[in-house]
């Protein structure tokens, strides 16, 4: 049947209303189907490259932690610390904790190959290159065709830092196909530090450490914990080190009372050394009417003050049984103590404990900087031959080594100048010279104080020797030398690089960024860093850190 006129015309319309609605319909689906094949197409392209971006951020950020933790090796205490300090410091969003780390002790393989391999049980043990865990077997190694790595207990001598870290990252895309996260997967590095199986390099030193004992180690927190931080430290450091290659001279800052004693000057005891002269001076017995008619003679003594302070810079010479708990340089080291302090204008010591053992607030020392510098460069330099070899201590070993000993000072102190003489007031003084014995001050000028360091460390460096500086307490936070330059700067400057002895170091933002930036300053917040960084300094000199790929333990 055929409708025609209006009606016809009406019903048309309607079913081309019908059939429109239902072709919009059809468009919306699809619509919203290629929205979710675009979230699905955003999900495997935005978020799986972020996720890719994420993991390589996390590989950087436990790479450089368990580097920064390899160089506290071996003690794994300072390890751990380092490596957290350092991951939070610089990847705050790490959140590594004690629980991200192991430590292994990783050795030669003595098979050569890794199916089959086992440690070489003849670079393991307490004695040798690391001790690894109590009752090991040849079971607990993973080993690689060259090493093998064996579990080793936190506070034993390992070498080998392992970080394993994952994290979860939110997606963008992904929620809509209800994919809202993923894993970076597990990241997990080995850090090693020293030979890890080879054959170590000889590396002979001759190392004079210098130690800050001034009333400021005591009066910036008013106990103790500074001074026995900086007193552990110094022993943590001596443990690390190879005393048939290495030999070590100790002295502290302000002078000690005498060669072989680091005790400090006493209260009484004159501060500076004193010249004295005599000569026959005439005078008149008799005298007439104004006119002298007798002269006779008498003996007349002048004392003046030297520009030197009394005392020895570096009281307890060259050892090479300083792990010995009874030598002279560990006993000296135990039993350091604050110097005495004076003012200025006064030409005697008064002690720094009153009567009822209390510490006096008041007065100084005086924090001669650049003089300590000094007497530990003319103590080095006059104690080693030309081959800088301690004679009275070769008996061959070092010389069969191949290798000349490096001179080396370990500067640490927690001050800025504080100098109680002037007789370096400018760049020029001829008491900045290495080669006469005068100590140093520019008085109340901390600007030109800090510039003698640099002058004074600069030509010990310019002699070959590489100066490791450590900064400390107020030193860091307080410490001005005018001109816009820290006292944290200053001591920067006078340390050597790892790649120049003539070098100058540069201060970072913070200290851990500071330890392993590549040059020999450190620094230390607090009395627990301060026992650490010794170590620290002293595995940068003697033996670097590097990645190992051991399967199972590190990637």
């Amino acid at each position: 049947m055929t409708i025609r006129g209006p009606r016809g015309r009406r019903a048309w319309q309607r079913v081309r209303r019908v059939v429109a609605d239902g072709e919009r319909g059809a468009t919306a689906v699809v619509v919203a189907l290629s929205l979710i094949m675009l979230m699905a197409a955003g999900a495997f392209g935005y978020d799986v490259a972020k996720l890719y971006y994420e993991r390589q951020q996390l590989r950087n950020a436990v790479d450089a932690a368990a580097q920064a933790g390899a160089s506290g090796l071996t003690d794994t205490s300072t390890a751990t610390a380092l490596a957290i300090q350092y991951a939070n410091w610089n990847f705050p969003g790490l959140g590594l904790t004690a629980s991200d780390i192991t430590f292994f002790c990783v050795v030669k393989n003595a098979v050569g190959t890794a199916a089959g391999g086992y440690p070489d049980p003849a670079q393991v043990g307490a004695t040798r290159t690391c001790e690894g865990k109590p009752g090991w077997t040849n079971a607990d190694a993973k080993c690689s065709d060259t090493s093998c790595a064996i579990p080793c207990n936190s506070g034993q001598k390992c070498n080998s830092i392992q970080i394993k870290k994952f994290r979860n990252v939110d997606f963008l895309f992904g929620p809509a196909i209800s994919i809202a996260s993923g894993s970076t997967g597990e990241v997990r590095t080995l850090s090693c530090k020293g030979s890890c199986g080879g054959t170590p390099a000889p590396n002979p030193m001759n190392v004079v450490v210098m130690a800050d004992r001034t009333p400021s180690m005591y009066l910036t927190n008013h106990s103790n914990a500074d001074l026995n931080a900086l007193k552990s430290g110094i022993q943590s450091m001596l443990g690390t080190m190879n005393p048939s290659q290495q030999y070590v001279a100790f002295g502290a800052i302000h002078k000690s009372e005498a060669d072989g004693s680091a005790a400090p000057l006493r209260s009484g005891g004159k501060i500076f050394t004193e010249t004295s002269t005599t000569a026959e001076v005439p005078y008149c017995t008799r005298y007439r009417f104004g006119v002298c008619t007798r002269w006779s003679s008498k003996t007349v003594t002048t004392t003046t003050a030297n520009d030197v302070f009394t005392g020895s810079w570096v009281p307890i010479g060259f050892s090479k049984d300083y792990q010995n708990t009874s030598s002279r340089l560990y006993t000296n080291v135990a039993n350091l103590s604050y110097s005495n302090f004076t003012t200025s204008g006064s030409w005697f010591y008064n002690d720094l404990l009153r009567s009822d053992g209390s510490y006096d607030d008041h007065g100084t020392t005086g924090t001669h900087l650049a003089s300590a510098m000094k007497g530990a460069a003319q103590y080095l330099l006059t104690n080693v031959t030309s081959d800088n070899l301690v004679t009275s201590l070769e008996d061959g070993t070092r010389a069969d080594l191949g290798v000349k000993p490096r001179n080396v000072i370990v500067f640490e102190t927690d001050g800025q100048p504080a100098e109680i003489m002037n007789n370096a007031t400018s760049d020029s003084s001829p008491a900045l010279s290495l080669d006469n014995g005068d100590d140093i001050g520019a008085s109340s000028s901390v600007y030109q104080g800090c510039r003698n360091l640099d002058t004074v460390a600069a030509a010990a460096k310019a002699a070959g020797i590489t100066i490791v500086t450590i900064g400390y307490g107020s030193a860091l936070t307080n410490g001005s030398c005018g001109g816009g330059l820290s006292a944290a700067e200053a001591l920067a400057r006078a340390a050597s690089t790892q790649d120049s002895v003539t070098g100058t170091g540069a201060a970072g933002s913070t200290c851990a960024d500071e330890n392993t930036d590549g040059d020999y300053y450190y620094c230390a917040n607090n009395s627990l860093e301060l026992e650490k960084v010794f170590a620290a300094a002293m595995g940068s000199l003697t033996e670097g850190t590097k990645f190992m790929s051991i399967p199972g333990v590190g990637d």
